[in-house]
């Protein structure tokens, strides 16, 4: 995967913003969720629909990932007047599970590496992947997940930046 000066901005950016997610204030919960369900209501029935799979902190997390995506996306002007709509999301989402399928028939694992790296190669918005996939590797509630609801996330979550890019 190739990294750029604007990917190292963005990255700093993303940590920023996270910070401030992780300060817990309801009142901005209430206004990012009042905002998402205005302008992308599937993001945010999404983001809802992973609390009846995961325990609190799990979800509490998961949540907070996808309130990072929003973030990131909402100065989008495309993703502010297109509405994504279930349809483009599972059109995206069956690509990538044939891409991780594919990536699983290979060999070795470098073979797989090349797989993966050839298609993250595709994606604007890497800063925002590597942090989210960061935080899968690192954080003690996310590490402790069951592998196939760790998969199943991230699958979802690089659909939905793939999603949100083609908008």
């Amino acid at each position: 995967m190739k990294i750029t000066d604007k990917d190292f901005t963005e990255a700093e950016k993303l940590l920023i913003i996270f910070a401030k997610i992780n300060q817990n204030d309801p009142q901005y919960f209430i206004n990012i969720a009042d905002d998402i369900f205005q302008k992308q209501p599937f993001l945010l029935s999404t983001m809802l629909g992973y609390q009846y799979d995961l325990g609190p902190e799990e979800f509490d997390y998961v949540f907070k990932l996808h309130l990072l995506i929003w973030e990131y996306f909402k100065t989008n002007k495309k993703v502010l007047d297109k509405v994504l709509t279930l349809e483009q999301y599972i059109k995206v989402e069956n690509l990538n599970i044939k891409m991780f399928k594919y990536a699983e028939g290979e060999p070795d694992i470098a073979s797989q590496s090349n797989v993966f790296s050839m298609q993250l190669d595709k994606i604007k918005s890497k800063a925002l992947l590597s942090l989210i996939l960061l935080k899968f590797n690192t954080e003690p509630v996310l590490l402790k997940m069951q592998n196939s609801k760790r998969a199943s996330i991230m699958i979802g979550v690089k659909s939905l930046l793939e999603s949100f890019e083609s908008l």
